[in-house]
């Protein structure tokens, strides 16, 4: 009796493996939608530039996709607009300790908390948090 041969390239049913793919499938899935809702952002601010809430919305959307020096861009934008916005100046900080620049991010860190002290807890649900996207 001859035995069936495989591609020895092809796994068999490797666990890990499995979820390997599953993680990739998951991300390619959540920047498809940080994507489209980066071009929803862009579209509300070409309609009202002046929206802070939106320069916020699509700062945090490139802090996630990994733009930080948009998002400190958009995150500055809100700012000026609105400087008690304790979610831009979160993610401000957060964009900024991620490029390197760990005094300027902290002390943003560190002010966003003092204006409203469960910042941090907003963008864990989204799983952006100082160290991790």
């Amino acid at each position: 009796m001859q035995q069936e041969r495989r591609n020895p390239s092809e796994p068999i049913g490797d666990p890990r493996s499995d979820e390997r793919n599953f993680v990739l499938r998951s991300l390619d899935s959540q920047l498809d939608i940080s994507r489209r809702t980066l071009t929803s952002r862009e579209e509300s601010l070409r309609l009202k530039p002046n929206d802070a809430n939106a320069l916020d919305s699509r700062g945090f959307v490139k802090l996630r996709l990994g733009d930080f020096n948009g998002a400190i861009a958009d995150y500055n934008l809100a700012l000026r607009l609105n400087p008690g916005q304790a979610e831009s100046l979160y993610g401000r900080g957060l964009a900024k300790i991620r490029k390197g620049d760990k005094v300027d991010g902290n002390a943003d860190v560190s002010a966003a908390k003092a204006i409203q002290s469960d910042v941090a807890g907003e963008f864990a649900r989204y799983s952006v948090m100082n160290g991790r996207k």
